[in-house]
Order: C-alpha cells, then sequence, then structure tokens
C-alpha cells in the first residue's frame, strides 16, 4: 500500500511540473514582442518632450497672474 501512494504523488508531482514549464515558454514569447513595441515609443517619446516643454511655459504665465490679482487685492 506504502509504495502505491509513493508513485501516486509522484506522478502527480510531474504533471504539475509539465505545466509550468508550458506557462513559462509563453510568458517569453510575450517578452519578445514587448521590445520591438519599445523601440517605436521611444520615437513617440522624443516628441511628447517637446510638447511639454510648451505646457511649462504656460504654467508660468498662470502664475504671475496670480501675484497681480494678490496685488489688487
Amino acid at each position: 500500500f506504502f509504495f502505491f501512494f509513493f508513485f501516486k504523488k509522484k506522478k502527480k508531482k510531474k504533471k504539475k511540473k509539465k505545466k509550468k514549464k508550458k506557462k513559462k515558454k509563453k510568458k517569453k514569447k510575450k517578452k519578445k514582442k514587448k521590445k520591438k513595441k519599445k523601440k517605436k515609443k521611444k520615437k513617440k517619446k522624443k516628441k511628447k518632450k517637446k510638447k511639454k516643454k510648451k505646457k511649462k511655459k504656460k504654467k508660468k504665465k498662470k502664475k504671475k497672474k496670480k501675484k497681480k490679482k494678490k496685488k489688487k487685492k
């Protein structure tokens, strides 16, 4: 009886390990796709940085207006 239990347990463990390996292979494929996307994103980021600079200038103007209002009060 003890031998049968040991054999059954070992077989179950092996099946679980096989399932885990299959999942890992799928993850690796996804990572390769992500790397290709990153290269495209870098070009877009450069354009975004230029836009951010313009936004910062606008914010500064708003701050000056607020100061003027305080002086009037």
